[in-house]
């Protein structure tokens, strides 16, 4: 990121895209000697032995690389058992082995029985002098090891077990994970098969057969076969609840080909050691989720408004209530919502048009003492219209929408809170207005790593306290409305780069890859310890760009080295996005800036392309060029050039900035002319480049989406670019963008002749609309359309764009809009933008959408210097 600092300016700017840059400071501060945590950095080892290959027994060893003498004095106790029943009987612990007291315990002569299981694991506690905390224990794997039947596939290696957890009663936990290996001989070929189970409520019914898959008092959970498990801790009782799982290797196992499995062959199997998952009182009523919104309805003269319903569910729960309100405009939280009288049921009939929602309510006392014993949830604002104007007389142009002709999917769209000091603080306010749906509807947030030393938690604390209190808290506000938070880095830690600095200008050593991996990971699981989740990180901002600030360069090569050698390194640390957890944070390439060639090398290497989630670039400089389809320059020794999205992965584009780039002018750029330039930013990054999201570089600025109270804005406002990109969030997010055609005439009488060319580009031939320049002056019209998911919304984008003197703008007239065929409209809803007076603006003033008898077309009038967006359901 080129920090964009209105103090100091560069003379040498000649181009638009080119930004102003300063050199942060960071302090430093001195801490006191700080408790160290013990830890493991290998685990002991299980083995599995076939007949005649056990002689005597391996020592078990536990190792804790980089352990230093100042860091305390480690103790260690080794326990053993041979029955898992038994050992879930007794709480999840074993029985401590008299003197096995060092790092090292080798076992006694074992029986060597087909399908005997030992089991063994070590605790190490740190008792330290040195601060004022007395000992802290960690607890190793469980090494298990077992006998196999002769002839028999091995017995799978439990590389890695499920561990114990805690969770508030309907809250979430990290997933359980196992990883099985089997030991190097050569008949040791086949699959791993995985089956979860809970143990029962009845103990003295658990019992594990050690040569087969039958057991006792535990219940197969349908459905997990995988190598990770997420308990459902909404339907788990208050207590203690044990879990482990079955992994089988088979030997010949095939699929039939009706798709069912042939369970012929050979196999082995191991249980895991059942682990504890804990649920404790909730800390407050749980939410309500609503499965089932209240719709929109579109109403002629002589018809019935048929009643608006709301489906809901609470996981602590079921007897929930209800309260609708009407408001002067739909929304929620904004306008003057009032509560109706009596209307307390899942069920309320409108009496007339007007905008209703509904709160639906839990309210109950199976919370800690102290904890919040209601909680409330609130539905979508819907439009119950009566028609009453009537249609237009002219018609200008025909816009007929076409779901056959799909192009991208549409992620959404946001900006990022900097972290850096010489930057406006984000407050939760802020947040609220911006990822509210009710309000600028935005749905990704673009947060940054701190840098102050390796240790990822105390660099967060230092930044908290400093600088950015509300930090967790605005992540907490976009995770709640079901947007997405991305992470970014702009260096690492300086004592692992070639200039020991935090500046670019230096490379992240290739002996430190496998220590940033797990830094990148430890802050990702540091944001879910403190309830803010985010759910994708990149490995570095701009690594194709020489900073004079925060900043680290990569080669090609050595961004495709890094997730060669690291892999996907967020394994095991839940992500949040969309209003759902995910089985781990996403990964990210490094977030190219310019030419996005840099990621090519990652994307040729399979080892590496597979570990990246998200593909993400900046727009700096050569806008037009990207990382798939259209990148005409991609060298021919690459073996994937033009791709589109492969394997379903998506391309964000995740800052840009532009600014009039002197004091002088910096008023201009929160006025209405000068949101066209930001306008035909969104229109390269989605329409001309086929991205899947956009994301603005500092959302709190003058130059932005709110106001940060310089150059004439308020603090805390939305700006004019704000509620510009608001169009594209309340009517695009989670859609496809799909084709249109548009003949007819402009409201000047200039012919239109949209079309698609035969690969698949559009083509106004007299460039009236949808320009394909791309440059941020463009006045041609814009449109686009897109279609939700199930089919059931289709939505239009439309603006006509001035320069920034406001000259040169085209009016559109009225536009007829032509549904597809099948396609019958339910209920239209519809905002624009404008410019009212020299000196005042309508910004998100509902538009009313007219809509024909056969509910199969509908008018927008559409003059110059206006935005208007409007969206359709399905009847």
């Amino acid at each position: 990121m080129k920090q964009k600092s209105i103090l100091t300016l560069v003379l040498a700017i000649f181009l638009a895209t080119t930004l102003t840059t300063c050199q942060m400071e960071i302090n430093e501060i001195e801490y006191p000697p700080l408790f160290v945590e013990p830890f493991i950095t290998a685990q002991p080892a299980s083995k599995s032995y076939y007949p005649g290959e056990y002689t005597a027994s391996t020592p078990l060893v536990v190792e804790h690389d980089g352990w230093l003498d100042e860091d305390g004095t480690l103790s260690y106790q080794w326990y053993t058992f041979t029955d898992l029943a038994a050992y879930v009987k007794a709480g999840g612990i074993g029985t401590p082995i008299d003197g096995a007291t060092t790092a090292t315990y080798t076992p006694p002569a074992l029986t060597t029985t087909p399908g005997a299981r030992y089991y063994y694991y070590v605790e190490l506690t740190n008792e330290s002098g040195a601060v004022d905390k007395q000992s802290s224990t960690v607890r190793s794997n469980t090494a298990i090891i077992s006998f196999n039947s002769a002839g028999a596939p091995a017995i799978p290696l439990l590389v890695q077990q499920p561990v114990d957890g805690a969770a508030r009663f309907a809250a979430s936990l990290n997933p359980l994970l196992v990883r099985p290996a089997v030991s190097a001989l050569p008949a040791d070929t086949g699959d791993f098969f995985y089956q979860w189970y809970q143990v029962g409520d009845d103990l003295t019914k658990f019992v594990v057969d050690p040569l087969t898959p039958k057991l006792e008092g535990a219940e197969k959970l349908d459905g997990e076969e995988g190598a990770w498990f997420s308990p459902d801790t909404s339907k788990l009782a208050l207590g203690d609840h044990f879990f482990f799982v079955v992994v089988e290797h088979a030997i010949g196992r095939v699929y039939n080909p009706d798709g069912t499995l042939n369970t012929q062959g050979t196999s082995s199997y191991e249980a895991s050691v059942p682990v504890k998952v804990s649920i404790l009182p909730g800390l407050n009523a749980a939410t309500p989720v609503i499965t089932i919104q209240p719709k929109s309805g579109l109403y002629f003269a002589g018809q019935t408004i048929a009643a608006l319903s709301v489906e809901a569910e609470s996981p602590d729960n079921p007897d929930l209530k209800y309260q609708w309100y009407s408001n002067n405009r739909l929304a929620t939280t904004t306008g003057e919502p009032k509560a109706i009288d009596n209307a307390t049921g899942k069920t309320y009939t409108p009496a007339d048009s007007g905008f209703y929602f509904v709160e639906v309510i839990n309210e109950h006392d199976n919370v800690v003492a102290g904890g919040n014993k209601r909680a409330t949830v609130t539905s979508h604002a819907v439009n119950v219209r009566r028609q009453t104007g009537t249609l237009p007389a002219t018609i200008h142009s025909q816009l007929t929408l076409r779901p056959d002709i799909e192009y991208q999917y549409v992620r959404g769209y946001g900006g990022m809170e900097v972290a850096w000091a010489n930057f406006p603080e984000t407050f939760p306010e802020d947040t609220e207005l911006m990822y509210n749906p009710d309000r600028l509807g935005y749905n990704i947030l673009r947060i940054m790593l701190p840098l102050f030393n390796v240790n990822i938690d105390l660099s967060m604390d230092q930044m908290i306290r400093e600088r950015r209190k509300h930090y967790y808290d605005n992540v907490k506000i976009v995770n709640k409305y079901g947007g997405y938070v991305a992470a970014a880095p702009w260096s690492p830690p300086k004592e692992w780069k070639s200039n020991n600095s935090i500046n670019g200008g230096g490379k992240l050593q290739h002996e430190y890859y496998r220590q940033y991996a797990a830094y990148l990971k430890a802050f990702s699981q540091h944001m879910y310890n403190r309830g803010a989740p985010i759910y994708c990180i990149s490995i570095q901002n701009e690594p194709n760009y020489t900073a004079g600030y925060d900043g680290c360069e990569w080669t090609p090569n050595e961004m495709r080295d890094f997730f060669v050698q690291v892999g996907t390194f967020t394994e095991g640390v839940r992500g949040y996005g969309g209003g759902s957890f995910t089985p781990r944070v996403l990964t990210m390439n490094g977030e190219s800036a310019n030419n996005p060639s840099i990621n090519w090398a990652a994307i040729d290497e399979e080892k590496a392309y597979r570990h990246i989630d998200v593909f993400a670039r900046h727009i700096y400089g050569e806008r037009r060029k990207n990382l798939w389809g259209s990148a005409p320059e991609w060298p021919a020794d690459y073996a994937r050039p033009h791709v589109q999205q492969v394997d379903g992965k998506e391309i964000w584009m995740t800052e840009h900035n532009i600014n009039s780039a002197n004091a002088t002018a910096y008023p201009n750029d929160s006025t209405w002319n000068y949101i066209w330039r930001f306008m035909n930013d969104i229109d390269l990054v989605m329409r001309l480049n086929n991205e899947n999201a956009f994301v603005w570089w500092a959302s709190k600025r003058f130059y932005s989406m709110v106001g940060d109270g310089q150059f004439t804005t308020v603090a805390g406002e939305p700006l004019a670019r704000g509620w510009g990109l608001s169009h594209y969030s309340k009517y695009t997010i989670d859609t496809t963008r799909i084709g249109f055609d548009l003949t007819g005439t402009t409201g000047t009488g200039t012919n239109i002749n949209y079309r698609k060319q035969a690969d698949n580009r559009d083509l106004d031939e007299n460039a009236v609309v949808n320009g394909a320049a791309g440059d941020m002056d463009n006045v041609t019209a814009r449109i686009s359309a897109y279609i939700s998911q199930d089919g059931k919304e289709l939505s239009v984008v439309m603006w006509t764009p001035t320069t920034t003197g406001g000259a040169s703008g085209i009016n559109m007239g009225t536009i007829e809009i032509n549904m597809p065929a099948g396609f019958t409209i339910g209920s239209a809803v519809g905002v624009q933008s404008y410019k009212k007076t020299e000196n005042e603006n309508a910004y998100h003033e509902d538009y009313e959408v007219l809509v024909n008898n056969d509910r199969d077309k509908a008018y927008v009038t559409l003059p110059e210097s206006r935005i208007i967006s409007v969206k359709f359901t399905k009847e």
